[in-house]
């Protein structure tokens, strides 16, 4: 590899330098150096060690998706009702009928709490407008009433009923803004 002497020369000096052992293989102008490399076995019990979690990785990946896939749906159907405050403006959970695993149950609980939560906040409006109704039915006829007594009355008792019909006007207002509250 190398035509002059003293290049070659150069090149036995460094080699004994580096490797004592490998001295006595340098002739006729060639030599031969062996690296030895001491973390070799590190590096293929790490390679290996890797290959076998990637393995494990590509194993597992549909087990783990098929778990967490139908979980994640669940998880984004129970935030959105936590952010709308109102379930019946979330369209229902899709449930998986053939999963009889603890999945399947969960997602079946959650459908059917969804359902009933629904049903039971249906309820509660449709109460509160039956008695917002009923007031307003109630508070009509007293007025009606208030309204003759204020024109039979004279003086300090027609000024008593004044008082009375504003009151009554504030209890009217009062339910026609729940009633409102619920229509929207």
């Amino acid at each position: 590899f190398a035509a002059e002497p003293r290049v070659l020369s150069h090149v036995r000096q460094w080699v004994e330098v580096l490797d004592r052992e490998s001295q006595e293989k340098v002739e006729n102008g060639l030599f031969i150096y062996q690296v030895r490399n001491t973390q070799a076995a590190a590096i293929a019990t790490m390679l290996g060690a890797l290959g076998i979690i990637g393995l494990s990785c590509l194993w597992w990946a549909p087990f783990v998706w098929h778990l967490a896939r139908p979980l994640l749906g669940m998880a984004d159907y129970a935030e959105r009702i936590a952010a709308e405050g109102n379930p019946g403006g979330v369209p229902p959970l899709p449930v998986n009928a053939a999963r009889q695993d603890e999945i399947g149950r969960l997602s079946r609980a959650l459908g059917t709490m969804t359902r009933r939560l629904n049903q039971q906040m249906a309820g509660q409006r449709q109460f509160i407008r039956h008695i917002a109704h009923e007031l307003n039915t109630s508070l009509g006829h007293c007025d009606l009433g208030l309204a003759v007594l204020e024109k039979k009355s004279e003086g300090e008792y027609r000024e008593r009923v004044r008082r009375v019909m504003r009151e009554l006007d504030n209890l009217t207002q009062l339910t026609d803004d729940v009633l409102e509250f619920l229509r929207a």
